[in-house]
């Protein structure tokens, strides 16, 4: 034994808290519409498109920890129940 312990319940409180990180930022995240900013219109549009790019690579790593973080509590309970095969790919 390792002396490291951890809650199963703890780790899925912790995905769902992940999970609904991301959907909530993913909800935010509408691309706004085109913005009316004179000359400056085209930069400031480029500007919101990276900014979005960012929130949606946010999200996707929010839902990958969570899935992550959901998994490592199934395999610490099937581990310390001596029962986990572990079947990602």
């Amino acid at each position: 034994m390792s002396g490291f312990t951890a809650d199963p319940a703890t780790l899925e409180q912790i995905a769902n808290v992940l999970r609904t990180s991301a959907d909530a930022l993913d909800t935010a995240g509408a691309v706004p519409p085109v913005p009316q900013a004179g000359d400056c219109s085209e930069a400031v549009c480029a500007a919101m498109a990276l900014l979005c790019q960012s929130a949606l690579g946010a999200v996707r790593g929010l839902v990958a920890a969570g899935e992550q973080v959901a998994h490592s509590g199934v395999e610490y309970v099937g581990i310390d129940q001596g029962q986990f095969v572990d079947e990602r790919p």
